[in-house]
């Protein structure tokens, strides 16, 4: 009896053993299971925060591409508002210029008639 009781012991001996192993490996799954889902949620995190941050550079992209589209529509305006000021003064100068000419000419005929008379 007392072999049979020391064979019980040695198998609830190697029982605990074999739980304390067992709960040991639980634990240790337990903790690296823990470990990924921080992981996980970094990961998503960080996810997140790259895509709002892409959203927002593409939000920047477009106000940029607007501004600078603006800009160039009132450059251009501006350009054409001032070739349309050359364009009246040229013809003004122009306009003056055949003024002084007809008056030089009209000049000289008075010219000849004060000689005349």
């Amino acid at each position: 009896s007392s072999a049979y009781e020391s064979e019980i012991d040695l198998i609830l001996k190697d029982c605990a053993t074999k739980m304390t192993k067992f709960r040991d490996k639980l634990e240790e799954r337990k903790a690296v299971e823990q470990e990924q889902k921080a992981v996980d949620e970094l990961a998503k995190q960080h996810a997140a925060e790259r895509e709002e941050a892409y959203k927002e550079f593409e939000a920047h992209k477009q106000r940029n591409l607007r501004d600078t589209q603006a800009l160039r529509n009132v450059n251009e305006s501006q350009v054409k508002e001032i070739e349309q000021m050359k364009n009246e003064f040229r013809s003004r100068v122009d306009a003056f210029q055949e003024t002084i000419k007809k008056l030089e000419s009209g000049g000289s005929q008075i010219e000849e008639l004060i000689k005349k008379h």
